[in-house]
């Protein structure tokens, strides 16, 4: 089964199921309920009685907790991965969480799931939303693992699977270039292994940018996705419209999603060496070329041509365009600019950054080649798309998945292919990772609650906004 047939029968099968009893969403509370255990608690820390509760229930009773036998965990991991494919991000966020609770004192769980998901069975899985997440949630145990005497073998374990089955086979659907956030979570477990002196600076190598990945390719222009992908059919019934009205022309998933993270990066590939920064060229003296400074001398009058037309008062004017438009005619200004030898084809592919409506375009076609489709989707979509506005934090329709598939994609794709535009000193010359781009959307480090006590405090949900 493809994973848009996946997304069809299972994925909304189990949209809702956090607002319904059932035995996957029991799974989940007991997961996240589990207590952190001893020898990972804060040295302060006292160890609270564990408090296991039915959702809605306000009676609790203390009862013995008994750690979960492996199988047990295994078999209840492998469920809870499977829901990380879902587009409903508040269960794949309770998920991910959960995950990492549960896992915490399982590190040979851990790694099989790593096994089986990103190397064994990961061309059947072939999906990239439980690739990211499954690689956050082994971040997250390998950070919260710190205090455990063996931690240097939990983290060695899961950073040589993570450079096995990550970095090695480029045509892998789980490999580093499929995905920024996969890569970014992978890189961060691969680094700290490399800290800690337990793989070799080589290997360590292999998660830095630029490494194997394919070309950004080409995006289809306005009249082609108008062809192929219409808004409506000829009865009125919508088709495209969702990822339309969430991708192009004035759309809010382009303007505060997709233009961020792609406008860092310019159009000079990273195979061609990278001029000098625009904002350190600026304060260089222009190169004039002679005979364009004598033609705008002699557009000027005579009384000021002697003042004005020197090659000096020229790279002045330059210099200080807003008292050259005070001074000058439209057509002088004009004449003006052509005095200054232009940039290079280089500098202005490394000034001019990549496109976001060509970036909307891309994506819009890499979620149809992904599988969405009106006959899939476009049913289920106009419910859960509608009614929520511009709340930052939502469940989100299925076409927003496929949206954020096609980006976190692209960027790799241009992390791997195109030099950053630095627009100060401080800016990074090399991609700094997802982090930077704001695309990190959840801190598995966090449990969802506080440790101890009956209820654990506070929810410590680390996501972050999502527009649609």
């Amino acid at each position: 089964m493809g994973p848009a047939d996946r997304d069809v029968t299972w994925g909304l099968a189990v949209y809702d199921m956090l607002d319904q009893s059932g035995a996957l969403h029991r799974l989940l509370r007991w997961a996240e309920q589990l207590p952190t255990p001893p020898h990972l608690r804060p040295a302060a820390a006292e160890a609270a009685p564990w408090t296991p509760r039915r959702a809605g229930s306000t009676v609790t009773a203390e009862v013995a907790h008994q750690p979960p036998g492996p199988e047990v965990v295994r078999l209840a991991a492998t469920t809870l991965v499977w829901t990380l494919t879902s587009s409903n991000r508040f269960l794949r966020d309770r998920a991910t969480k959960a995950l990492v609770q549960l896992l915490l004192d399982y590190p040979s769980v851990l790694t099989a799931l790593l096994d089986r998901f990103l190397h064994t069975d990961v061309r059947q899985v072939d999906d990239p939303y439980l690739f990211e997440r499954l690689a956050v949630v082994a971040h997250g145990v390998v950070a919260r693992t710190r205090a455990s005497t063996g931690h240097h073998a939990v983290l060695a374990g899961v950073a040589t699977r993570l450079l096995a089955h990550v970095y090695s086979d480029v045509t892998s659907p789980a490999h580093a270039s499929a995905n920024a956030l996969l890569c970014d979570a992978s890189s961060r477990v691969i680094r700290d292994a490399f800290a800690a002196g337990l793989l070799l600076e080589d290997d360590a190598a292999r998660c830095a940018h630029p490494h194997p990945c394919p070309e950004p390719g080409q995006a289809p222009n306005e009249a082609a996705i108008d062809t192929l992908y219409p808004s409506e059919d000829a009865d009125g019934e919508r088709l495209w419209g969702n990822l339309r009205a969430s991708l192009l022309g004035l759309a809010d998933f382009a303007a505060y999603e997709v233009k961020p993270a792609v406008h860092t990066f310019s159009q000079l590939p990273l195979a061609a060496p990278a001029p000098a920064p625009a904002y350190q060229r600026r304060h260089r003296p222009p190169v004039l070329v002679p005979d364009r400074v004598q033609a705008f001398a002699q557009s000027l009058p005579a009384d000021v041509r002697e003042v004005l037309g020197t090659p000096e008062a020229t790279a002045q004017l330059l210099a200080e365009p807003w008292r050259a438009r005070r001074v000058l005619t439209d057509e002088q200004h004009r004449l003006l600019e052509q005095c200054a030898l232009p940039p290079t084809s280089q500098e202005q592919l490394a000034d001019t950054p990549v496109d976001k409506n060509w970036a909307s375009r891309w994506i819009f076609d890499n979620a149809a080649r992904r599988g969405w489709s009106p006959e899939r989707f476009t049913a289920f979509d106009n419910v859960r798309g509608g009614g929520h506005g511009r709340e930052g934090h939502k469940a989100e329709r299925v076409g927003k998945k496929y949206q954020w598939l096609g980006l976190h994609e692209l960027v790799e794709r241009l992390a791997n292919h195109r030099h950053m535009i630095p627009t100060d000193a401080g800016d990074p010359a090399r991609y700094p990772g997802a982090e930077t781009l704001l695309l990190i959307d959840i801190d598995p480090t966090l449990p969802r609650y506080l440790s101890g006590g009956v209820a654990r405090g506070a929810e410590q949900e680390a996501t972050l906004h999502t527009v649609d």
